[in-house]
């Protein structure tokens, strides 16, 4: 997980992100994974945009937050998701 999530994060200036969203996401598959950096992407830009600011959008740990609500929304612990 942590080698799936490295690359989106890095992206975001932190690896320490990395690791608490790969312990967060135990369970998940690649594809789960890829699905929530592209999800918090999402999220940040659209933030970006409704509060419709030039600056270049940077994606923090809270986006990542909502999107681990919005792709796993019935799982009540986030720190042990199913496999797909």
């Amino acid at each position: 997980r942590h080698s799936t999530l490295f690359p989106y994060t890095t992206l975001f200036r932190s690896a320490e992100l990395a690791i608490r969203l790969a312990d967060m996401t135990t369970g998940a598959s690649g594809a789960d994974l890829e699905h929530l950096c592209l999800t918090a992407a999402r999220i940040c830009v659209k933030e970006t945009v409704a509060r419709a600011d030039d600056s270049v959008p940077v994606i923090r740990e809270e986006h990542f937050r909502q999107a681990l609500h919005e792709c796993f929304p019935r799982t009540k612990d986030r720190a042990s998701l199913p496999r797909s």
